[in-house]
């Protein structure tokens, strides 16, 4: 049986990606209850990005991005 994945708020029609921090030096993606999706990677990321890292645009579990 397919486990469907969590939706979250604050995310695109496709699913939730890295964002960069921009001028007010946010965290990409945080999450007060922490959490995973049904493929067992987190439901959050708390790093600030720059514009230039790799991981900005990237889903969070490419598993669960449609």
């Amino acid at each position: 049986m397919a486990t469907a994945c969590v939706s979250h708020e604050n995310t695109t029609s496709f699913g939730a990606v890295h964002r960069a921090s921009g001028p007010e030096r946010a965290r990409c993606r945080p999450r007060r209850e922490g959490g995973v999706c049904a493929h067992g990677r987190p439901l959050g990321c708390g790093l600030r990005r720059e514009d230039s890292d790799s991981a900005v645009g990237q889903p969070l579990c490419r598993d669960c991005y449609d």
